[in-house]
């Protein structure tokens, strides 16, 4: 059986982060990298996923700090682990660092 993990790529410069996602295999305890998983995010500063594991939010700042950020809601591709874009909301915020699900799933705190 596998299992997807995901890692957020700041770059202050804003030269392009990205999400990079892996895959764990626990037979033979094995994690194989996957690159880039979803582009357009080029400063993904936080995520956290779903507790049914089909959807990953990430929270996006822009290069220059100034004008917000952006949070993104991606479907999990189950068989591949790719992320495909659902939408995306202004976070109402300069630099959204921390992202929180509540229990029941329907509201993301930023």
């Amino acid at each position: 059986m596998s299992s997807f993990l995901y890692a957020c790529s700041f770059s202050p410069a804003g030269s392009g982060g990205g999400i990079h996602g892996f895959r764990w295999r626990s037979r033979g305890n094995h994690l194989e990298p996957l690159g880039v998983v979803s582009h357009g995010i080029d400063n993904p500063l936080a995520q956290t996923v779903s507790a049914n594991g089909h959807h990953l939010y990430v929270a996006d700042c822009t290069a220059d700090w100034r004008s917000g950020g952006a949070i993104y809601s991606h479907r999990i591709d189950p068989l591949s682990g790719r992320l495909e874009t659902c939408g995306a909301v202004d976070s109402a915020g300069l630099i959204p660092v921390f992202l929180i699900l509540s229990h029941d799933g329907r509201n993301l705190f930023v």
